[in-house]
């Protein structure tokens, strides 16, 4: 009797089991909440860089915008794409549609970004 009543007082978890636990348990909400503010954060403009310097920026409505005879992209539904490119690969073009994440096409030195703030014309992209 006595070894049965021990098992059951036995201490599933000591008082740092318990801060571990909580802690992962809030960082994971916290993670969560900062991911939906994240998607929520309103992407309304593209910057187009050629040769490492702004070629244009454009707001994201529909239209479709010639890069100087390299590259077409097209802006719908608040989304971007190549549609034709003059690379040897084509992995721009194969890349589809973003919403979030940049378009790169290294040989012809684009780069698709997307942001919701005003840059400065001057501005320079580092490697």
């Amino acid at each position: 009797m006595e070894i049965t009543k021990s098992f059951f007082f036995i201490k599933l978890f000591t008082k740092s089991d318990i801060i571990i636990i909580f802690l992962i348990i809030f960082s994971g909400i916290i993670s969560v909440i900062w991911q939906l503010n994240e998607k929520e954060e309103n992407k309304n403009e593209i910057i187009i860089y050629l040769d490492n310097k702004i070629y244009m920026t454009s707001n994201m409505s529909n239209k479709i915008i010639n890069i100087d005879s390299l590259a077409v992209v097209e802006v719908l539904n608040n989304r971007v794409r190549v549609i034709k490119s003059t690379c040897k690969n084509h992995l721009c073009e194969n890349q589809g549609w973003s919403d979030k994440f940049p378009i790169i096409c290294l040989p012809n030195k684009i780069i698709i970004n997307f942001s919701s703030n005003k840059i400065n014309k001057n501005e320079f992209i580092t490697y």
